[in-house]
């Protein structure tokens, strides 16, 4: 299953994200894959997302603390740009050739951050494309 996934999460991003350099793309992939893992087990804390717990399922060789690590270079990666990533995002998620779609804005706070998301509606769920802080 793992070596599947990883094969056709890495050929969409290829297809769809060619804007972005082939590290970061694969580091997508990586990171991609810890979060299906991740949503689809049975965790503690409390519903929350942690890095840590990305970093546990990581599918990359090396040791917790390396994994931990490598997720921690590749976000602060300065030449990660997420609206290339968002942009990508939004040629999977729209079909093609509509004109119309709404966007849902939402403001929230999560400790003392404030942050203005932008979504689209997406199989009856809100995908968010843009976030603001």
């Amino acid at each position: 299953m793992n070596e599947g996934l990883l094969k056709a999460i890495s050929q969409l991003m290829d297809l769809r994200f060619s804007g972005l350099r082939k590290p970061i793309r694969k580091n997508l992939v990586v990171l991609t894959v810890a979060f299906i893992r991740v949503l689809s087990a049975v965790r503690s804390g409390q519903g929350r997302l942690s890095l840590a717990a990305l970093a546990r399922v990581l599918p990359t060789q090396g040791t917790a603390h390396a994994r931990e690590k490598r997720l921690h270079r590749f976000l602060k990666n300065p030449r990660l740009d997420f609206r290339t990533v968002t942009g990508s995002l939004a040629t999977i998620v729209l079909p093609p050739g509509k004109r119309f779609c709404p966007v849902i804005l939402d403001q929230t706070k999560s400790g003392s951050a404030q942050a203005l998301l932008a979504a689209v509606p997406y199989a009856g769920r809100a995908l968010p494309l843009a976030c603001y802080l």
